[in-house]
Protein backbone atom coordinates (compact mmCIF):
# COMPACT_ATOMS: atom_id res chain seq x y z
CA UNK A 1 0.00 0.00 0.00
CA UNK A 2 1.37 3.36 -0.93
CA UNK A 3 1.82 6.26 1.36
CA UNK A 4 -0.67 9.13 0.88
CA UNK A 5 0.67 12.46 -0.16
CA UNK A 6 1.21 14.88 2.97
CA UNK A 7 -1.86 17.24 2.96
CA UNK A 8 -1.06 20.86 3.06
CA UNK A 9 -2.12 23.10 5.81
CA UNK A 10 -3.30 26.52 6.02
CA UNK A 11 -0.29 27.95 7.36
CA UNK A 12 1.94 26.01 4.41
CA UNK A 13 -0.73 27.06 1.57
CA UNK A 14 -0.98 30.38 2.92
CA UNK A 15 3.39 30.75 2.78
CA UNK A 16 3.27 29.26 -0.57
CA UNK A 17 0.68 31.89 -1.81
CA UNK A 18 2.87 34.88 -0.19
CA UNK A 19 5.90 33.52 -2.03
CA UNK A 20 4.52 33.54 -5.13
CA UNK A 21 2.54 37.11 -4.67
CA UNK A 22 6.47 38.43 -3.81
CA UNK A 23 7.02 36.80 -6.83
CA UNK A 24 4.31 38.31 -8.87
CA UNK A 25 4.99 41.36 -8.18
CA UNK A 26 8.94 41.41 -8.62
CA UNK A 27 7.88 40.07 -12.28
CA UNK A 28 5.93 43.31 -12.55
CA UNK A 29 8.41 45.75 -11.53
CA UNK A 30 10.94 44.36 -14.29
CA UNK A 31 7.72 44.73 -16.49
CA UNK A 32 7.94 48.34 -16.11
CA UNK A 33 11.62 48.54 -15.89
CA UNK A 34 12.05 46.95 -19.43
CA UNK A 35 8.89 48.90 -20.97
CA UNK A 36 9.97 52.07 -19.20
CA UNK A 37 7.10 52.78 -17.70
CA UNK A 38 8.09 54.55 -14.81
CA UNK A 39 4.83 55.61 -13.27
CA UNK A 40 4.14 51.33 -13.41
CA UNK A 41 7.55 50.63 -11.89
CA UNK A 42 6.94 53.56 -9.00
CA UNK A 43 3.63 51.86 -8.37
CA UNK A 44 4.23 48.08 -8.48
CA UNK A 45 7.87 48.96 -6.64
CA UNK A 46 5.26 49.81 -3.53
CA UNK A 47 3.53 46.44 -3.94
CA UNK A 48 6.07 44.57 -4.04
CA UNK A 49 7.41 45.68 -0.61
CA UNK A 50 3.71 45.39 0.41
CA UNK A 51 3.92 41.74 -1.08
CA UNK A 52 7.15 40.96 1.11
CA UNK A 53 5.70 42.37 4.23
CA UNK A 54 2.82 40.43 4.03
CA UNK A 55 5.14 37.30 3.91
CA UNK A 56 7.26 38.80 6.44
CA UNK A 57 4.23 39.12 9.15
CA UNK A 58 3.25 35.48 7.87
CA UNK A 59 6.17 34.41 9.49
CA UNK A 60 5.90 36.39 12.25
CA UNK A 61 4.43 35.89 16.02
CA UNK A 62 2.50 38.94 17.04
CA UNK A 63 5.61 40.53 19.00
CA UNK A 64 6.89 40.91 15.38
CA UNK A 65 9.75 38.06 15.81
CA UNK A 66 10.52 34.91 13.65
CA UNK A 67 7.53 32.68 14.78
CA UNK A 68 9.51 29.50 15.92
CA UNK A 69 6.31 27.91 16.79
CA UNK A 70 5.13 27.94 13.10
CA UNK A 71 5.06 23.79 11.53
CA UNK A 72 6.13 24.20 8.00
CA UNK A 73 7.42 21.30 6.24
CA UNK A 74 9.86 22.76 3.53
CA UNK A 75 9.03 19.03 1.71
CA UNK A 76 4.98 20.73 1.22
CA UNK A 77 5.87 23.99 1.34
CA UNK A 78 8.91 24.16 -0.96
CA UNK A 79 7.18 23.11 -4.47
CA UNK A 80 3.48 24.27 -3.53
CA UNK A 81 5.48 27.45 -3.53
CA UNK A 82 7.44 26.61 -6.92
CA UNK A 83 3.94 25.52 -8.69
CA UNK A 84 1.75 28.83 -7.74
CA UNK A 85 4.88 30.79 -8.57
CA UNK A 86 5.02 29.23 -12.46
CA UNK A 87 2.39 31.59 -12.84
CA UNK A 88 4.47 34.52 -13.38
CA UNK A 89 7.76 35.80 -14.85
CA UNK A 90 9.76 35.48 -12.07
CA UNK A 91 8.82 31.95 -10.76
CA UNK A 92 9.90 30.80 -14.00
CA UNK A 93 13.14 32.41 -14.32
CA UNK A 94 14.09 31.13 -10.82
CA UNK A 95 12.53 27.43 -11.63
CA UNK A 96 12.48 27.49 -15.63
CA UNK A 97 11.17 23.93 -15.47
CA UNK A 98 8.59 24.30 -12.39
CA UNK A 99 10.46 21.44 -9.96
CA UNK A 100 12.14 21.93 -6.69
CA UNK A 101 15.75 22.25 -7.53
CA UNK A 102 16.46 21.32 -3.86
Amino acid sequence: MTARPARITGAETAVAEEFASVLDMASRVDQGLSTAQWHYLWQTSAQLAQAAAALHDRLSAQDGRFDSNLTLRPSVVRPAAIREAQLYRAGRALHPDGADGA
